[in-house]
């Protein structure tokens, strides 16, 4: 017995506009897979696990037999065991492709992602890239190593997984601002990624290629980290010896990570100009050898991605004439008994979004022992639906082709079918079979039933009856109106009722007076703007009440102190969206409770703004992604934040919580908490100091002279020694550990800060004495 797999990788699609609303795979010449189709088991199958993101490596590892919810342990580690590279318990593994960046912007995270393949580069170049890469940027702890075209490696030592990092073919044409590394080790990949930019962008590799009119591969991008994979052995599993033959290191990796054959075919290239008959001949030398071929083709999946329709098409094609064709010839005439066929995608790759869908794909499975004849006439996404056959979870689907039964007899379970682009629903019993008819005929022998009856009932009762059918007729007829009739009633009522209880407690302001007078009502707990607000003196609000700045500023000649033991809000949500953030402009700005100040702001486009000369936060700050513009040379905050906080050039901010995204400022200090990101400033020096104990997940020094500092010990020293060494004062510090800079000062007037080094346990200061002012 054979059994060979046809995996077009990403070959299902939604219905495409400029093919009257049909898909590549139907309009795609097939004739050897459509002449299949009536003779197999057709239906639909669901590759990638809900909840799981949906990729070539889930979706082929479920097509193969194996569970990704308890097998996959990450994309790039398969990857790695295809390069021949060892990973340790402790490695992790990571994609790395070499992409094409935009040129024109000066900052790494004002670029755009032009292209995820670099112009799918090819191997030789790209290994000069790579090669280079790790020789200015691989250390003790990371090494790149080079694999096929774009498609490579970084390996990084002793690390966890737990960084937030995005496909770069998910964002082709967008800003790649919203998309940098993050978390766990966010700041590492981010900082390769830049220092990779500077190496590569003009590297001779690249200036030709520019010169050539491609794209240049100027940046490293990261994704897919993933740990040491431990997948059974296929032949142990399945008791019978496999083969894959493929032009990816993923799917190479699967196979030798799960002990198959691994066959490598001179021409495959991973794109659609690969060798489609030198794949074809390799699966027909091997299946001289093993029982099991596994043949993967990259080409439409490329084609997806790239948006190209006519490539996806002639990929099909391609798979179809120069290898479903011969290897099915091959089948039927070396004197096999019997062979099983599998054709399917891994998951969809879309042409309208250019990227990976988790919806169910169809597959054809023939059995050469046990055809069938009721198959439909042709293979594609619309066809495999009209059958009525879904199999729900995909690494069963090994079992369907093993087996010598047909549908509804293993693996098949009821379920409700609907394609992406269609709202139709087909609801299936285990069979997948319609009782409708059936359905009918019971209905027909039920109201037969009830005329019989009918016929047998006394005159006298009969009339009765007529008299209580034109009642309830009558009532049937006009029921509906007097139910609307009543519901019209309690619905005005309610309305109205409604509208007064919900709005009791509410108090809609536009002016100081009407502020004040809302405040001195104990009823009132919300104080909402509904224009623009000038007070002209300190504003002390109760602790009872909330305040909601809706999109309107408040502006206050002296000091705001909001207590938050309730919450202050700015802005708000219309239909689900953030509308504009409210400002609140004061001489200082204090909130201090357990309250929330809750935001209400999309990121640098609907700002909330407090403008005071000194900002104290004592509580929550909160609010999905929200974003905080603090215009305030002091600013003070105690308390947890889930938004962006946004400082001025000129902001000093000391912070003690839980940090989510603190960006620019002049000098920010943490002395206790966390913070899952730190943005310097873009146009101006940020010094970060970050205490002993503080979590930092990531941070962005945006520009040259902005630092980061990490404060062991931050005190006065307990003792200073200056001495005159010719043109020099060398003034030695004791007990100041780990310090990179002193300030110092000169008959009180302030003379700035200078570097420092250290001399054994003692802190060394070297002043020119050419600078120090007489006396």
């Amino acid at each position: 017995m054979k059994y060979v797999v046809f995996l077009g990788d990403g070959m299902a699609d939604t219905p495409v506009k400029e093919l009257d609303g049909k898909t590549p795979l139907m309009v795609a010449e097939k004739a050897n897979i459509d002449s299949l189709a009536p003779l197999s088991e057709v239906g639909l199958v669901r590759t990638v696990p809900e909840g799981m993101k949906p990729g070539s490596d889930t979706a082929n590892l479920s097509v193969m037999g194996y569970d990704p919810r308890t097998c996959y342990s990450g994309r790039s580690p398969l990857e790695a065991l295809s390069m021949g590279l060892t990973l340790s318990d402790t490695d992790i593994a990571v994609r790395c492709n070499l992409v094409t960046l935009s040129s024109e912007e000066e900052r790494y995270a004002d670029k755009r992602m032009i292209d995820y393949s670099a112009g799918e580069i090819s191997s030789e170049e790209a290994r000069e890239l790579i090669e280079y890469v790790q020789e200015h940027l691989g250390n003790d702890r990371v090494s790149f190593h080079p694999g096929i075209s774009y498609r490579h490696c970084l390996i990084v030592h002793d690390a966890k997984t737990g960084s937030d990092l995005t496909p770069p073919h998910d964002i082709t044409g967008k800003g790649i601002k919203r998309h940098l590394p993050s978390g766990l080790l966010g700041e590492l990949f981010l900082d390769l990624q830049m220092r990779s930019y500077d190496l590569l962008k003009d590297h001779p590799v690249n200036v030709k290629r520019v010169a050539e009119g491609k794209n240049p591969a100027n940046s490293v991008w990261f994704w897919g980290e993933g740990t040491k994979p431990n997948l059974p052995d296929f032949e142990e599993k399945n008791g019978i010896k496999g083969a894959v033959i493929s032009a990816v290191d993923l799917l190479k990796g699967i196979g030798k990570g799960a002990g198959m054959e691994v066959i490598e075919v001179p021409g495959a290239t991973g794109n659609v100009h690969t060798d489609f008959a030198a794949k074809g001949r390799a699966a027909i030398d091997a299946l001289g050898r093993v029982d099991y071929v596994y043949i993967h083709v990259e080409a439409p999946d490329e084609s997806g991605h790239q948006g190209s329709l006519s490539d996806k098409i002639t990929s099909i094609e391609k798979i179809d004439s120069d290898i479903v064709g011969p290897v099915l010839a091959y089948l039927k005439e070396c004197g096999e008994p019997s062979y099983h066929v599998l054709i399917c995608p891994d998951h969809p790759t879309p042409l309208a979004v250019r990227t990976h869908t988790s919806d169910p794909v169809p597959y054809l499975i023939y059995r050469s022992d046990a055809p069938q004849n009721d198959g439909p006439a042709s293979y594609d996404e619309e066809s495999a639906k009209s059958t009525g056959v879904f199999l729900e979870e995909g690494f069963h689907l090994i079992d369907r082709l093993l087996s010598s039964e047909s549908t509804g007899e293993k693996g098949i379970s009821p379920s409700l079918v609907t394609m992406p682009d269609s709202g139709e629903e087909i609801t299936l019993n285990a069979q997948g079979e319609d009782h409708s008819e059936n359905a009918e005929q019971s209905d027909s022998s039920d109201e037969n039933a009830l005329t019989e009856e009918k016929d047998e009932k006394p005159e006298a009762e009969e009339k009765k009856s007529k008299e209580k059918g034109k009642f309830a007729r009558f009532f049937k007829k006009h029921i509906r109106f007097f139910i609307l009739a009543i519901a019209v009633v309690l619905l005005v009522g309610g309305l109205v009722a409604g509208h007064f209880i919900a709005t009791y407690d509410i108090a809609f302001v536009d002016s100081e007076s009407e502020l004040r007078e809302a405040i001195g009502k104990k009823h009132i707990k919300t104080i909402v703007l509904k224009d623009n607000v000038n007070l002209s003196s300190d504003l002390i609000l109760p602790r009872s009440v909330d305040i909601d700045l809706n999109e309107y500023t408040l502006t206050v000649q002296g000091d705001i102190s909001l207590p938050l033991e309730k919450n202050v809000s700015m802005g708000y949500k219309k239909r689900g969206k953030y509308v504009k953030g409210g400002k609140i402009v004061a001489n200082s700005f204090s909130a201090i409770g357990s309250g929330h100040l809750k935001v209400y702001a999309d990121f640098c486009v609907n700002t909330a703004e407090i403008s005071a000369s000194s900002v104290t936060i004592k509580g929550n700050f909160y609010g999905d992604t929200s974003y905080l513009a603090l215009q305030s040379p002091s600013v003070t905050i105690r308390g947890n934040n889930d938004g962006v906080i946004a400082l001025s050039n000129s902001s000093v901010l000391t912070y003690n919580g839980k940090a989510n995204e603190i960006n620019g400022g002049k000098e920010v200090y943490l002395s206790s908490g966390s913070a899952s990101c730190l943005i310097g400033s873009a146009d101006s020096a940020t010094d970060f100091y970050v205490y002993e104990g503080v979590s930092v997940s990531q941070v962005r020094l945006l520009n040259d002279l902005s630092h980061y500092y990490y404060v062991r010990h931050l005190a006065s020293p307990d003792k200073i020694t200056v001495l005159q060494e010719g043109n020099e004062f060398r003034c030695y510090i004791s007990e100041v550990v780990d310090a990179t800079h002193f300030s110092y000062s000169l008959n009180g007037v302030e003379m700035g800060s200078v570097a420092v080094a250290h001399d054994n346990k003692a802190t060394v200061i070297v002043l020119n004495a050419d600078k120090l002012s007489p006396g």
